[in-house]
């Protein structure tokens, strides 16, 4: 892997799997399903990685 996508590589625990590496794009960090607020946590589409805590703009940014 390069260097780059090795520096943004994080790991967060998801369900069954013990960890499972999660790409943070710019710099966006990604919660687990634990970590979101709980008036989130009744969306289904929610399943293993969702940005929290960031205005509408960077919500969709890729």
């Amino acid at each position: 892997m390069h260097q780059k996508l090795l520096k943004s590589a994080h790991y967060i625990e998801l369900g069954s799997y013990q960890y499972w590496p999660v790409l943070v794009p710019r710099g966006i960090r990604l919660y687990t399903y634990e970590q979101i607020p709980v008036s989130l946590k009744d969306n289904p589409y929610i399943t293993d990685g969702y940005r929290a805590y960031l205005p509408s703009r960077l919500c969709i940014k890729r």
